[in-house]
């Protein structure tokens, strides 16, 4: 199977090219706000790279956030076009989740976070080399989400952008500050739920919300 993978809910453009699972080339790079003007351009370098045509992919996955509002719909909204145009099938993955898979440890809690602007933080947390979830992805202050900390009776260690909030937890031990690309967890964990479930129903792929937008929150 010729797997495209997708993200551009956070800060960063993730496209990921895979064959029978194994990753034929990404895109990882740090372009905020710049996801609408880069990504088709940067697909189709991918492509022609590895002399691919767009009709040879057989599946799309997608990072559906939390995340940047408009990031979250460039991605979603792309994936939807290609897949309507070609008839192919789609598959929405929780971007959190897919970080998390990046950093399996036997025994510990994977907790994600990214930044969520105006003082507060996304964040969830997963267990198990299939990240199975244990807390839901959610929006928080930084009290809120070391509040949780405290509630957790395993081992854990954070990932994402956490050193850029919590910092006082690096000497400890518990900050894997190595962002790297989550584009081959989202291959893995899109082609699972696709033969355990099948696809995404385009009516059902939406960005995860997890709160109002500023301009809902002023003005309503």
């Amino acid at each position: 199977m010729v797997t495209l993978a997708l993200d551009t809910a956070t800060d960063y453009l993730v496209i990921t090219l895979s064959r029978e699972g194994e990753v034929l080339a990404e895109v990882f790079s740090h372009s905020p706000r710049a996801h609408q003007e880069k990504l088709f351009p940067a697909l189709d370098d991918l492509l022609k790279k590895n002399e691919l045509s767009i009709g040879e992919i057989e599946l799309l996955v997608v990072g559906v956030g939390p995340g940047s509002y408009t990031g979250m719909r460039v991605g979603v909204s792309a994936v939807k076009g290609i897949s309507f145009a070609l008839g192919l099938p789609v598959v929405g993955v929780c971007t959190l989740r897919a970080i998390a898979h990046t950093l399996f440890r036997e025994g510990k809690v994977i907790i994600p976070v990214l930044d969520a602007k105006r003082g507060e933080v996304y964040y969830a947390a997963y267990k198990g080399s299939g990240a199975e979830e244990v807390l839901s992805p959610r929006a928080g202050k930084k009290e809120e989400f070391l509040q949780f900390l405290r509630s957790i009776e395993d081992e854990y260690l954070l990932v994402g952008e956490a050193d850029r909030f919590f910092s006082e937890f690096c000497s400890q031990g518990r900050i894997v500050s190595d962002f790297s690309s989550w584009g081959k967890s989202l291959v893995k964990l899109g082609e699972e739920i696709f033969k355990e479930k099948g696809r995404t129903p385009l009516s059902h792929l939406k960005p995860l919300y997890l709160r109002p937008s500023y301009a809902e929150e002023k003005f309503t």
